[in-house]
């Protein structure tokens, strides 16, 4: 996606990445990308073949910075909607 706008790359779609998200405002950031990509998604939901995947990647630096991740039902909504499958990975930060 680029400004709101979804690509097609080869024969997947890509949106926008957002990083740098604290733990306590990645709720409120996928939501404001699910709803950008809303209006693309139900363009195409009527193809079998589309796959919707939202990926969370959260890098902590040791055990404490470890938080969990809570989505509201208004983004569980959202990404129900989309038919969307959630992956969520929690991995040390190499930096």
């Amino acid at each position: 996606m680029s400004g709101g706008v979804a690509e097609v790359s080869g024969t997947y779609w890509r949106s926008d990445e957002v990083s740098g998200v604290a733990a306590d405002r990645v709720d409120a950031e996928l939501r404001t990308l699910l709803r950008r990509l809303g209006p693309a998604v139900r363009a195409v939901s009527g193809d079998a073949s589309v796959r919707v995947m939202v990926e969370v990647v959260q890098e902590y630096r040791d055990d404490d910075s470890v938080a969990g991740l809570f989505l509201s039902i208004e983004t569980v909504r959202l990404m129900a909607d989309m038919r969307a499958n959630l992956d969520v990975d929690i991995v040390l930060d190499l930096s």
